[in-house]
């Protein structure tokens, strides 16, 4: 491998771990927003939590457990390294 690809590795390298920083921030924020809507569902006296708002309530975690369970899914782990290999 050439030098000029190798410093476009690093580039890439270094852009992924930016995302991958991101996508944590994300992920933490989902997390948070997913624990105050099941505060506020928790609040709800039993009779709501039954009602069209409570049910919109509980889709909406739902929703957000989903996404937060795709971005767990991503193979993140190795990906930058796996770059950082390819340079060899």
């Amino acid at each position: 491998m050439n030098n000029a690809r190798r410093r476009e590795i690093d580039r890439e390298a270094a852009d992924l771990r930016e995302a991958l920083e991101a996508l944590d921030n994300v992920r933490a924020n989902l997390e948070n927003l997913r624990d105050e809507e099941q505060e506020y569902l928790d609040a709800m006296p039993e009779g709501l939590q039954q009602s069209d708002r409570g049910e919109v309530a509980q889709a909406a975690i739902e929703r957000i457990e989903e996404v937060i369970d795709a971005l767990d899914s991503l193979a993140a782990e190795g990906l930058v390294e796996a770059l950082e290999e390819a340079q060899a």
